[in-house]
């Protein structure tokens, strides 16, 4: 199967399966990542309808397929450690979504439209390179209590 990624699926790390669907998966260069670092992901990542949980933490995303919007599950989304400089303005259509980990990115601006995330409970910043915050930003409902200082330090 070609998959882009230069590798065997069953070597893509940490992999749950309910009811022969992915659910959760993780990809990156840590341990339950499988020690692999990925570039891009696959425009046929949107082809993974059920998963609900994303780990893709240590790794060389800068960006995500326009199919990415077809994981209407999803509901953790990690991208800690990778070349981000932006939040993807298409993450605000995945209505499931309550945490997203963008912590240790190159992101310099949060956009305004920060408030369009409904559902998002958990929204980690820290370790970027942010220089003001959106007042959009304060009409999430996030849980601040439990995100504690890793939500915008550093």
């Amino acid at each position: 199967m070609d998959n882009n990624l230069n590798i065997i699926p069953s070597e893509l790390g940490t992999q749950i399966w309910t009811n022969g669907r992915l659910t959760e998966l993780s990809i990156g260069n840590w341990s339950d990542g499988g020690g692999v670092q990925i570039h891009t992901l696959p425009e046929s990542m949107g082809k993974l309808k059920q998963l609900k949980n994303l780990w893709l933490s240590y790794n060389n995303l800068n960006s995500l397929p326009e199919s990415f919007t077809n994981l209407k599950d999803l509901e953790i989304l990690e991208l800690r450690y990778n070349l981000f400089t932006g939040i993807p303005k298409s993450l605000t259509l995945l209505n499931r979504l309550k945490y997203l980990g963008l912590s240790y990115n190159k992101i310099e601006n949060l956009p305004e439209w920060l408030n369009e995330f409904k559902g998002l409970k958990k929204l980690y910043l820290s370790h970027n390179q942010l220089a003001e915050i959106p007042e959009s930003i304060c009409k999430l409902n996030l849980d601040y209590k439990e995100m504690g200082d890793s939500f915008l330090s550093q």
